[in-house]
């Protein structure tokens, strides 16, 4: 009998040794936690990018109040366009040019963009008739629409033209140097990015867009 109650206690003896854990090696520790900062990394891209996009001014099209190097948030917008209303700033891609590809999507989701996107602002809205006048303005359904944004006059005519639905009639504020609706057509609103929303660098011009 001594000698069965030894040897359970030897057995349980190594048992609760084998259950013992094991401590974790450095090695481990560091996997572990590299892997937890990847997943929130992973994470606060994706739904950055499901809310917003920094974007940059590559262009005098939008002077004054968009310089060349100003750094953009983007409000994304993929569903509902009921806040469209004429003076809105956007960013689109430009009709005709090719969707991003999925090389460029992933590099957007590290603020790295190389797709072409344009910025304008709205100054047509579906059935609106629009004419441009030479060194006096915009005329929408014949009536001259305000402005105090701009850089100077257009000194082309154009129009009228009708904007179709579903579609936009877009303007740079630097009249003179923009390519925009008046050069490559009406834009669908399908192509629309989002919306501009705010200037954060430099950081002596920081602010809401408007």
């Amino acid at each position: 009998m001594q000698n069965e109650t030894e040897n359970d206690s030897v057995s349980s003896s190594e048992i609760e040794k084998k259950e013992e854990p094991k401590e974790e090696t450095l090695g481990a520790k560091v996997f572990y936690v590299s892997k937890e900062i990847v997943i929130t990394l992973a994470l606060f891209l994706l739904l950055r990018n499901l809310v917003v996009q920094a974007r940059y001014i590559p262009s005098a099209s939008m002077h004054p109040g968009l310089l060349e190097g100003d750094r953009l948030l983007i409000e994304l917008v993929t569903k509902n366009f009921d806040w469209i209303s004429r003076g809105q700033i956007i960013v689109f891609y430009r009709p005709g040019d090719p969707k991003p590809t999925l090389y460029q999507l992933l590099k957007s989701s590290f603020g790295l963009h190389d797709d072409h996107a344009m910025i304008k602002r709205v100054i047509g809205m579906p059935g609106d008739v629009i004419e441009v006048i030479p060194n006096e303005g915009v005329m929408v359904n014949g009536v001259l629409f305000p402005e105090n944004y701009t850089a100077e006059k257009s000194i082309e005519h154009f129009g009228p033209v009708t904007v179709p639905e579903g579609e936009l009639f877009m303007m740079g504020d630097n009249r003179n140097q923009s390519s925009d609706s008046r050069f490559w057509g009406f834009l669908p609103i399908s192509n629309i990015i989002g919306k501009a929303w705010v200037r954060f660098y430099p950081f002596d011009r920081l602010g809401l867009i408007r």
